[in-house]
């Protein structure tokens, strides 16, 4: 597995509330069935995603598609459409993420309530009043624009994303490697793909005992004004997570009261299970469960070193209580006479991990990523003096500013320094030989830049490369520092345009030489680059 892979792995986007719904069947205009998988594109979810583009939701992705212009073009003169207002005005009332999708889903192919919805939805929506005006609407608009003239028109660019998937799935038995681990096979496995969307939903519907469940996949890039919706490994991560929750999220309702039992556990991660939308301690469990699980099969598939990173990188989203359920889970896997299904060991695996977790600290042997330090900045830091460069880097880091974060305050090294720096997170822009601020932490930082080389996880013999990294303040440990940083001054500019979000390092020389990626982790001597 190369590095792309492992990005897969921790850098799908992933909402997913497991509901029970009923797939149409008029509704997919384009289906193919693979290697125990469906893959289709469904008109309601292009209905919705439709209706909430023309009102500018904020969930949809950003990619430049030539469908998005067909749009444009077909419903020009219905932007301002019943519907459209009214959608819109749901989604500033919180009918957002995984909600309209799977309320889609609950209708039939007509766009009428036939079964009973369940209470989760009705309540995200407002009330039955309001779903009622909602089906109202979308009746409306379909028959006011036409809509079906515009699915059909579409027809043959939907069978070609629903073929282009279904050619990398060949050699697919992902679905072979979920029923084994878990013990159980499902009623079938659907993928959905949704042109507009952003993020992936797993809704399910109960048939006999059983499930048909769903991946609503959204795309991952464009290409040429097209949506690609990623590649084996892709679809290979979202089996793994997204079905996964089809055989996890019942069975943290039937332990209620053994999960609840370990909800102080929540408070170190809190804040970033909520920035990430996970509000409720039921939903982090099933989150930190699922994560859990696909590392281990990381694991089982590509080999310790693999999982180690993957680990890391979970670790690195909050995600904290991975190894201790890691380590449960080779119980399960080495005792699967004892346990012949998951959800035989399921009160094993929150006991046995839980129990390791308020014995050890595992939030403190690890780094929060970058991102999550990102969100926690409180003042912006630029050298005074930079070789001449100050005033180059100054007005590169107050775009960034004004892009990113408008609403932080830019000081010199030398301002910060007056500062009671035990207080404050800073976003660092210097060369650690000209920064003040670099400078006086210079023994704790866990990497080292000089004239010929950088020190991270190994040495890195060069004289024009670049790392950022985050950090504990060394004043605080609850407080942070963002480093970015060079070998060369006017390397500062534009140190941005890398990939490093989820990392808690990168040393690179530019966007498209990047020379390692990676997490860092406790150790006695401080925080080590793996």
């Amino acid at each position: 597995m190369n590095k792309t892979l492992i990005a897969l792995f921790c850098g799908v986007f992933l909402f997913t509330n497991l509901l029970f719904v009923k797939a149409g069947e008029k509704s997919i205009v384009a289906s193919k069935q693979i290697n125990g998988l469906s893959i289709s594109i469904d008109s309601r979810q292009e209905l919705i995603s439709i209706v909430q583009y023309l009102g500018d939701y904020f969930r949809l992705n950003k990619f430049n598609l030539e469908y998005k212009n067909s749009i444009d073009q077909y419903f020009e003169k219905y932007k301002d459409h019943e519907a459209v207002l009214f959608v819109k005005g749901l989604s500033q009332k919180g009918f957002t993420y995984d909600a309209p999708p799977a309320m889609m889903l609950h209708l039939s192919d007509e766009l009428n309530v036939d079964n009973e919805m369940p209470e989760y939805l009705l309540r995200r929506i407002g009330g039955e009043d309001q779903l009622k005006k909602f089906v109202s609407v979308l009746k409306q608009f379909v028959e006011d624009t036409h809509f079906n003239e515009f699915i059909e028109s579409h027809q043959s660019f939907y069978a070609g994303l629903v073929d282009n998937m279904a050619t990398q799935l060949n050699d697919f038995n992902e679905i072979e490697t979920i029923e084994k681990f878990y013990g159980k096979k499902q009623n079938s496995y659907n993928i959905i793909l949704s042109c507009l969307n952003s993020g992936n939903y797993g809704p399910g519907v109960s048939v006999n005992g059983k499930l048909d469940i769903y991946n609503i996949m959204s795309p991952r890039k464009e290409e040429n004004g097209q949506p690609v919706f990623g590649q084996i490994n892709d679809i290979e991560y979202l089996v793994w997570h997204e079905f996964g929750h089809s055989y996890v999220n019942y069975l943290t309702d039937e332990n209620n009261d053994l999960v609840e039992g370990y909800k102080q556990l929540l408070n170190p991660i809190k804040d970033q299970m909520k920035k990430q939308a996970y509000g409720s301690w039921t939903t982090v469990v099933n989150e930190q469960v699922i994560r859990a699980v696909t590392t281990f099969l990381a694991k089982q598939k590509y080999g310790d070193e693999i999982a180690e990173k993957v680990m890391y990188k979970e670790v690195g989203r909050g995600f904290i209580y991975t190894e201790p359920m890691m380590k449960a889970l080779e119980i399960y896997s080495n005792n699967r006479s004892k346990y012949p299904t998951f959800a035989d060991f399921y009160p094993t695996l929150i006991k046995t991990a839980f129990d390791d977790a308020k014995t050890n600290d595992y939030n403190a042997q690890y780094m929060i990523s970058i991102n999550q330090t990102f969100a926690n900045v409180d003042y912006i830091v630029v050298s005074e003096k930079e070789d001449g460069n100050e005033g180059e880097i100054l007005n590169y880091v107050k775009m960034i500013r004004d892009k990113f974060m408008k609403d932080k305050q830019i000081i010199t090294d030398k301002e910060a320094l007056d500062l009671d720096i035990s207080q404050y997170s800073f976003m660092i822009y210097g060369t650690e030989k000209n920064n003040l601020l670099l400078k006086k932490f210079k023994t704790n930082l866990p990497i080292i830049t000089s004239e010929s080389s950088i020190k991270a996880d190994k040495e890195y013999e060069l004289s024009d490369g670049k790392a950022i990294f985050n950090m504990q303040n060394p004043a605080n440990p609850e407080k942070y520092l963002l480093i970015y940083t060079a070998q060369k001054s006017d390397g500062i500019v534009n140190i941005n345009n890398v990939f490093h979000g989820p990392t808690n390092y990168v040393v690179f020389r530019d966007r498209n030489n990047v020379l390692k990626s990676g997490t860092l982790v406790k150790v006695k001597e401080g925080w080590k680059c793996l």
